[in-house]
This record gives C-alpha cells, sequence and structure tokens, in this order.
C-alpha cells in the first residue's frame, strides 16, 4: 500500500488516494520512517507543507536520517515552510551520503526548492 500511494505521488496524480492509503499505513506502524516519508511526501505534492514538516521530522526521527532520499525531501520541505539554512543543510547532507541527483545539486547551487 506504502508503495502504491508513494507512486501517485511521484506522479502527482490521485493525491487524496494516496493520501488515505498512506495514512493507514502510518497509523499501522507510526515509527516506520519510510511511511512517515512518504505521508510527508504526499502532503508536501498537494501543499500542505506544515503538517508535511511535521510528518518528516518524525520520519527523520525515527531513522530516517539513513536515507539520502528522506534527507533530500527534509530539504525540500523545509524550504517550503521558509527554512532556507534548514533546507540547504538537509540537502548537502543528503548529496553527502551519495546522492548525485544533479536536480539536488541545483537545488544547492541555486539555494531553492526544485522540482523534479
Amino acid at each position: 500500500m506504502n508503495n502504491y500511494a508513494y507512486y501517485l505521488s511521484l506522479e502527482r496524480r490521485d493525491l487524496d488516494k494516496a493520501e488515505e492509503m498512506s495514512y493507514k499505513t502510518v497509523k499501522a506502524e507510526p515509527n516506520n520512517a519510510t511511511y512517515l516519508d512518504t505521508y510527508a511526501w504526499i502532503l508536501f505534492e498537494k501543499g500542505n507543507y506544515s503538517e508535511a514538516r511535521i510528518y518528516i521530522d518524525n520520519a527523520m526521527k525515527s531513522d530516517g536520517e539513513k536515507s539520502s532520499e528522506v534527507v533530500e525531501h527534509c530539504g525540500d520541505i523545509y524550504f517550503m515552510t521558509g527554512d532556507v539554512e534548514g533546507a540547504l543543510k538537509y540537502w548537502k547532507q543528503s548529496l553527502e551520503m551519495g546522492n548525485d541527483s544533479k536536480i539536488l545539486k541545483q537545488k544547492i547551487e541555486k539555494k531553492k526548492y526544485i522540482a523534479e
């Protein structure tokens, strides 16, 4: 269920359905960093940045800092909540973890969020 919800978020379609499915996984496993990240990312895609930040912070506390993708998402969400310095910190951390995304490098250089 989580994988399908995340897929929908990447496609930016059926976000209400994705949110509903993802929320069920978070309720079932509230400390699962992957599930928390998916839910945060869906909220991000829907423009609910403040709520997304709550869930991404929980993902980071639940071993999310071990995934360069979760760390990059954290930076994206921080940027959209107005915390540019926090965003840069997490984007740089994601890069240092081996994330070689060209978009990530542009985010750091331009100091702004760039959608993929």
